[in-house]
């Protein structure tokens, strides 16, 4: 609950309350502008998120500018505080968002952070989010950025201000990758979440794909960037000529190879060069097979003396699922843009012929581009 007593004209003597708590305004605030007051403005006073969170919107006073300290990441990581009005004609909403370098203990460049978090929050789209250069800001020594939400959603944000904030980690995590790698510009990025099972045998997959561009007369080369788990690839062409679309549609159809059927090809008499390239992916795409299905048995049998151990009678075993290259798939860049994943891999170069899960494979086209 907070609440605004105006029982006195002179606005120093208006009590603001908080929940339990009276504070005097001439005291604890100031002049913001015509009619409104900033509270708190002193240190002596504080007022975080988890004072007000479960409070709707409109049911601010409209007379206060409230400063809104964040707390347990709750607004956001990285985010210091909010000012937030509940004006009748123009509300607002502010954010500060900050790193102090001196209580920075991550191991990237917190202003290299900060430039691609400003990147990131400018290009959305789902949210009105109003940023501009002037927006960045080094006071202090710290990486700042201050930005605000468009006056017409401001109410509609707040009230669903968790998910904003959960926007606003997934583009810290974003930016950290970005900055991981040197940015996302003049790259085919993807990023893959494998569990730890299936994360070897993937990860040696994808790197042959270098190898399969060279095979079809395309020269990049890549870099692998393990965080947490995650895999972050990217795909530099070495001739900057080279279209991106075109790496990234060959990524799109060497994802599904795996899931094709090589007992469709058709039998024609392929020069060696071409039969090669060909034995090539057929034993790199054999190899992930084996690994998976490795990798399948050595669970259902841990599995199996797990259950011997707990209980005497027989248990069903765990319903495990081979994960392919594909089904790690968590997002696909082509130089800053973001690709939606199903028509991604729904697109690419359609070789069409035999048909599995949706896709399709022309093995005469395959074998077109390895002449080539």
């Amino acid at each position: 609950m907070i609440n605004l007593n105006k029982d006195n004209s002179d606005w120093k003597k208006w009590i603001v309350e908080v929940n339990e708590h009276q504070y005097l305004l001439g005291e604890t605030g100031s002049v913001w502008g015509d009619g409104k007051y900033s509270f708190p403005v002193n240190d002596e006073v504080k007022l975080s998120i988890c004072d007000i969170e479960n409070i709707a919107f409109s049911s601010f006073p409209n007379e206060l500018q409230l400063d809104i300290r964040n707390e347990y990441d709750k607004l956001g990581v990285f985010i210091l505080s909010v000012l937030l009005n509940n004006s009748t004609d123009k509300p607002y909403l502010g954010y500060t968002w900050e790193i102090d370098p001196e209580k920075w203990k991550g191991h990237l460049n917190p202003y290299l952070l900060r430039s691609e978090m400003y990147q990131i929050l400018k290009n959305d789209t789902k949210y009105s989010i109003d940023i501009s250069p002037s927006s960045i800001s080094n006071d202090f020594g710290c990486a700042t950025l201050y930005f605000e939400i468009n006056s017409n959603v401001v109410g509609e944000l707040w009230n669903n201000k968790e998910g904003f904030a959960a926007f606003l980690d997934e583009s810290v995590k974003l930016a950290e990758e970005k900055v991981l790698i040197g940015g996302f510009a003049d790259k085919v990025v993807a990023k893959f979440s494998f569990d730890k099972n299936t994360e070897q045998a993937c990860s040696t997959y994808l790197m042959y794909f270098i190898e399969f561009l060279r095979d079809l007369g395309i020269d990049a080369e890549s870099s692998f960037k393990k965080d947490n788990g995650d895999v972050i690839f990217s795909i530099i062409p070495k001739d900057k000529n080279t279209a991106l679309l075109q790496i990234s549609e060959a990524l799109s159809f060497y994802m599904k190879l795996p899931r094709s059927n090589f007992n469709d090809i058709p039998e024609n008499n392929y020069d060696p060069i071409a039969e090669l390239k060909l034995e090539k992916l057929k034993s790199e795409i054999d190899r992930l097979k084996s690994s998976l299905r490795i990798n399948e048995a050595l669970l259902r049998y841990q599995d199996t003396l797990i259950s011997d151990q707990i209980i005497t009678t027989p248990k069903p075993l765990t319903n495990t699922h081979q994960k392919e290259p594909i089904d790690g798939l968590s997002y696909i860049y082509v130089d800053e843009n973001k690709q939606d994943i199903d028509s991604f891999l729904g697109g690419g170069v359609k070789l069409g012929v035999m048909k599995k899960a949706g896709i399709e494979i022309d093995w005469k086209a395959l074998i077109n581009y390895f002449r080539s």
